[in-house]
């Protein structure tokens, strides 16, 4: 098969690109898996400016950062800025938003600890459900409408179930 000159550039082009970004994430300082009875690495130590996370695995972390983006329909970039996307470094800056965000679950877990003992009642998801803005006041749709039916996906945490990351750090802090 005989490839055209334009197609064999965009081939190379794209192996170089895929070589490239495989470099990059492996380069990345990855988190070490704790040996048996060894803690775990914390968030602090593995990525730069932590401020609101400390004092909870890498894994944990990670998960925290997946509910956000679920609970306000965002991704990385929203909160640590386009330029990440291209550079990991920048994942330290301190837009606007990602500052928000660490007001936000300062607030979350002073609700949590005041009124439920610590225990994540309140989530970025209680108020957000998936908008970048809550809602203040209900569509009167949904207060005189049908009502929806219940999801049969939806989870519904355990008593015993810590859904956010920042419970545990609350529990442990009591």
């Amino acid at each position: 098969m005989k490839l055209g000159r334009q197609t064999t550039c965009y081939m190379a082009g794209l192996l170089i690109a895929c070589l490239f970004g495989a470099a990059s994430a492996h380069s990345q300082a990855r988190p070490a898996a704790p040996v048996s009875g060894q803690k775990p690495q914390m968030a602090e130590e593995a990525f730069k400016n932590v401020q609101v996370l400390r004092g909870i695995p890498v894994k944990e972390f990670m998960e925290a950062m997946g509910f956000f983006s679920a609970s306000l329909s965002l991704n990385c970039t929203d909160c640590h800025g386009d330029a990440s996307a291209s550079d990991w470094s920048k994942y330290a800056a301190d837009p606007p938003l990602k500052n928000t965000a660490r007001r936000m679950i300062t607030m979350v877990n002073a609700l949590n600890k005041a009124n439920f003992g610590g225990r994540p009642n309140v989530t970025c998801y209680t108020c957000h459900r998936g908008n970048q803005r809550p809602k203040v006041i209900p569509s009167l749709e949904a207060q005189y409408g049908e009502p929806l039916p219940d999801d049969p996906d939806e989870v519904e945490p355990l008593p015993t179930v810590r859904p956010t990351a920042t419970a545990e750090r609350l529990r442990s802090q009591n």
